[in-house]
């Protein structure tokens, strides 16, 4: 199976920052370079939350889906 058909099957998606996010947990504005970033989204209570804030911003969706794969041990 694929990165995508992974996330897919899992209910992981790939979001934009700046499409959903103005400002950092900490309540710092999400600086400039990261906006058009790319995050991995999971279904609440799906995974450990420490482990899906840890996966890294990516730069395209596959990158993003790769990402999920991997830290996620999707299977």
């Amino acid at each position: 199976m694929d990165n995508r058909t992974l996330c897919e099957k899992h209910g992981i998606t790939i979001e934009v920052v700046g499409d959903v996010y103005t400002h950092k947990q900490d309540g710092t504005p999400i600086p400039a370079d990261e906006v058009d970033m790319l995050f991995v989204a999971t279904p609440a209570e799906a995974f450990d939350a420490t482990i899906v804030e840890s996966i890294p911003l990516a730069e395209t969706r596959e990158e993003a889906e790769a990402l999920a794969v991997k830290y996620l041990n999707l299977q």
